[in-house]
């Protein structure tokens, strides 16, 4: 990951994802490696729908943004997927259809050391009713 870029690129090769910005802004690239499309989604009610949504086909690969302000982190990974035993579970956040929860954390420029963290509720399976706590944290190369 690196501040204030893409966050790495994912793809759902069976669900059709669609995206949504409830609070703010943000980019999310469609596309492929090296050959990445803008799609910056504004949530402003009175925006054209084109300009607050995107859907995303089968298959192809997708990538959000975490923004950086100072030392802060925030970001949406809405599209965030968790797999066990072969079951997948969205842990991002916010979930699709909801304003609540946004992953946050913080970056140190001097160490170039970054954290994200954020909860996700499980809905379905084993895990239902239960919670995600994720904890992501790495250095920016």
């Amino acid at each position: 990951m690196r501040a204030g870029a893409d966050t790495g690129a994912e793809r759902h090769p069976n669900s059709h994802q669609r995206m949504m910005s409830f609070e703010g802004s943000g980019d999310l690239q469609t596309g492929e490696p090296e050959r990445w499309q803008s799609n910056v989604l504004i949530s402003d009610p009175a925006a054209p729908l084109e300009q607050r949504w995107i859907s995303i086909p089968r298959n192809v690969w997708h990538r959000p943004v975490i923004d950086r302000d100072g030392r802060a982190l925030t970001g949406r990974l809405s599209a965030f997927t968790a797999e066990w035993n072969n079951q997948y579970f969205n842990q991002g956040s916010p979930k699709p259809g909801s304003s609540a929860g946004q992953v946050h954390g913080r970056y140190d420029p001097r160490t170039r050391h970054y954290v994200l963290e954020w909860r996700s509720p499980i809905k379905g399976g084993p895990f239902d009713g239960f919670t995600g706590l994720w904890h992501l944290e790495g250095v920016v190369r």
